[in-house]
Order: structure tokens, then C-alpha cells, then sequence
């Protein structure tokens, strides 16, 4: 090979170890060395495990294959769900974490308020975007007006029966009442209706249904509303009749007598479906309408999790790329009927496949009534307090109005 170097013709030959190379095979070398340096990596902090991750990995894959001729990258890392929040408010800021992170929306307020930590993304996004999603869905991750996450997936409780015990799903409590009564049967170990009932998370159901508020307009827990108390008093009146909470607010409990065949109704959310055993004929149905309020549905949380974009990523039009991908109807179909999510893309409820599928149809139909979980920082001071409150009415340690009361004084 001839080349020219500073005026000079020479034959080029690289000397090592007494062997003649061709430089040919330097520069060969050299420009793989450029081209592996101008790659663009980008790195995605999940908590995926089991079929979820399985449908994941596939999505990411095919983009990766759409996108490898730009020169650009994925590498996705599974981070333990108890640790991956405390990761992405300590890492991202100092640089360390990763271009996209997946997560429910409940700490986007604190992420917003710590700062350096996640991306607004109303610059990326445009109408047709928006209208691509369940609005509940997209609501749940706007905060102070900005939009900082596309929503993956929703997760809701809702009334799960299992079709030999109970041929149609109670539409209201009353219904539901009825059918728990006939069926319970104590020395038979058979029970009609359970739930965790003293989890406050499943009892907000209850209080959204009587229009409760949690919080004063500054963002304070705030538990003396009337109808607080009056959710709490409906509740006392269904535990103390004993052929409808007859079984203890125990989710072990609770599902080795649903696997049993021995519990006909529960209340819970999609992670329970991966713990039904296959031998029990099971459906999905929104929670009944409450016979004591005019048949006022009962309203749970949703809680939404969202892919988001680090705000120190140096990869921000790259990642949105792909989040934007993630969250179309061809990753939905992969994600919810691989991985058993249930998804926000609206146009996965009118394909024809959808009717395979009627665990899924079943919590979207209660999506319809549910309402998003508060995604701001004050949220970290509601869980204690009510959840005290809570049991010390099922224990009958205070009156719904003295433990609301004495909660409220615990909020400094």
C-alpha cells in the first residue's frame, strides 16, 4: 500500500515482535476504534422480573435491531423494585444512573422537587402522542401541569371470583353481601367475600366512593372530613358481620383459600393473577356499586408506571425515541399479551385478539372508575398515620372520629 506522509513515497509496513503487518490492518483497527467510540449508549434502569421482563427484553431487542445502523445502543439492568426508587433520587443527580428509568408515578412530585432527577416531557410531545393514551393513564403522570413520563402500564384493584362458586359477578354490595352470606360456611371452611381490608390502601375504594378528601389544599394529610368517618363506619359495619368478613385480612390467608376453591370473591389487584392456581376457573370484575350510597361506585387508586428520562441524560432525543416506541400499540400487544400487563394504549382494547383476554378487560372496565394516585411529595405522610387509624377501628381501640382525630394531631 502507497500513502503519502509528509512529502515522502514509502512503502508503509508496521514492525512487531520481527513480523511485517500491512498497516491495512491498523487502520482497520483504528476505525473500528472510532466507530465504537462514536456509538451512543443507552443504559435503562427496570424492576421487570419473570414474564414481564421476558415481553421487555423482547421490545427492547426490536428496537435495538431497528436502530443499530445508527450506531445507537441499549443495555437494560434489572434493579431489585425495594431499591431501584432510592437509586434513581441518589444516583441520577451525581451522574451515575441511567438515560431512561421505569417506575410507578407516586414519586414523580419528589423527583420534581429534589431536581436533576427526571426530564419534562411536553417538548417531545404532541397532540397525536397524547390522544395515543387512557387519559387516566397520562394524568396520573402530569405534575404541576408538565407531563415527566409516558405510561406503560396501569395496575388497579378489582372484584376477582372464582366462576364455580359464583355464576355472575355482584354488581352491588347488597348483591355482594347476599351471595357472601349464602356461601360462607365456617365449619365447612367455605367463605364468600375477603379482602385486606386493613390495608388503607384498598380501603380508599371505599372513601373515594363517599367523595373523600386526604388532602387540604396546601397538601396536607387531611383525615377529619365527615366522609373519612363515614368510610370508616361502613367498613366496621361489614366487619362486624362475620358472614362477610369472616376471613382474616391476610393475603396468604387469602390466596391458599382461593387456590382451594374455598373463597368465592376477593378483592385485589393484576399481581395477584400470577398467584391463582391453574386449577381455578377465575374472573376479573369492576368492584360492586355501594348499595348504602345511592350505588355509588367504588373508586380505588391506580397506580401508573411510566417510562422516564433522566434530566442529566446526555441522550434525552435518543431515549424519548424509544420511549415513544415502548409505549405504541406494537410493544402493547408484546407487553400485555406476553408479560400480562394491562396497558394504556387505548388501541389494545378494540383489537380483536383483546377478546383472549378478559383478565385484561375485566381491570380496565374498573379503570373507568378508579382515579390516580397522588403523585406529590405529601403523599410519604398519609400511609402511617392512616393505617394506624384504620386498625385501631377494626380493633376497636377508637371510634372512627377519635382515630381520625388523633392521626391529624400526628401530622406536624
Amino acid at each position: 500500500m502507497i500513502i503519502k506522509q509528509t512529502g515522502i513515497h514509502m512503502k508503509a509496513r508496521f514492525q512487531k515482535k520481527g513480523k511485517m503487518i500491512p498497516l491495512v490492518y491498523l487502520i482497520v483497527l483504528l476505525l473500528f476504534s472510532t466507530i465504537a467510540s462514536s456509538e451512543t449508549n443507552i443504559i435503562v434502569w427496570h424492576a421487570y422480573r419473570g414474564l414481564e421482563k421476558t415481553a421487555f427484553e423482547k421490545v427492547l431487542a426490536s428496537y435495538q435491531e431497528k436502530v443499530k445502523q445508527k450506531g445507537i445502543v441499549f443495555t437494560s439492568y434489572e434493579i431489585p423494585y425495594e431499591e431501584l426508587s432510592a437509586k434513581i433520587s441518589s444516583d441520577i443527580p451525581q451522574k451515575k444512573g441511567p438515560d431512561i428509568f421505569i417506575f410507578a408515578q407516586d414519586r414523580i412530585g419528589g423527583w420534581v422537587q429534589k431536581g436533576n432527577i427526571v426530564e419534562p416531557l411536553d417538548e417531545y410531545i404532541d397532540g397525536k402522542i397524547q390522544n395515543r393514551f387512557i387519559k387516566t393513564t397520562l394524568k396520573a403522570l402530569t405534575f404541576r401541569k408538565a407531563i415527566y413520563g409516558l405510561p406503560i402500564n396501569y395496575k388497579n384493584i378489582a372484584l376477582i371470583y372464582n366462576k364455580a362458586l359464583v355464576k355472575k359477578p355482584p354488581s352491588t354490595s347488597d348483591e355482594l353481601i347476599a351471595i357472601s352470606q349464602s356461601l360462607t360456611n365456617p365449619e365447612k371452611k367455605i367463605h364468600g367475600f375477603a379482602y385486606p381490608f386493613n390495608n388503607f390502601y384498598y380501603h380508599i375504594s371505599i372513601l373515594n366512593a363517599f367523595g373523600g378528601k386526604l388532602f387540604s389544599e396546601n397538601r396536607k394529610p387531611l383525615f377529619t372530613e365527615s366522609t373519612t368517618a363515614k368510610s370508616f363506619h361502613l367498613l366496621l359495619k361489614w366487619y362486624k358481620n362475620k358472614n362477610l368478613l369472616s376471613v382474616e385480612p391476610s393475603g396468604k390467608i387469602i390466596k391458599e383459600l382461593f387456590n382451594k376453591g374455598r373463597l368465592a370473591m376477593l378483592i385485589d389487584g393484576p399481581w395477584f393473577i400470577g398467584e391463582i392456581s391453574p386449577e381455578i376457573n377465575y374472573g376479573v370484575d369492576s368492584l360492586p356499586k355501594l348499595s348504602d350510597i345511592d350505588n355509588k361506585p367504588l373508586k380505588p387508586w391506580v397506580t401508573v408506571e411510566g417510562a422516564y428520562i433522566s434530566a442529566v441524560s446526555s441522550h434525552k432525543k435518543e431515549a424519548f425515541d424509544f420511549i415513544n416506541y415502548l409505549t405504541g400499540i406494537d410493544a402493547a400487544k408484546i407487553l400485555s399479551f406476553e408479560g400480562r400487563q394491562l396497558s394504556s394504549v387505548k388501541a389494545l382494547y378494540r383489537l380483536p385478539d383483546i377478546k383472549k383476554y378478559p383478565v385484561l378487560l375485566g381491570f380496565r372496565k374498573q379503570l373507568f372508575v378508579s382515579v390516580p394516585m397522588p403523585n406529590f411529595p405529601e403523599m410519604t405522610l398519609l400511609w402511617a398515620p392512616a393505617t394506624k387509624a384504620l386498625n385501631d377501628v377494626i380493633e376497636g381501640k377508637l371510634t372512627p372520629e377519635a382515630a381520625l382525630d388523633l392521626a391529624q394531631k400526628s401530622i406536624k
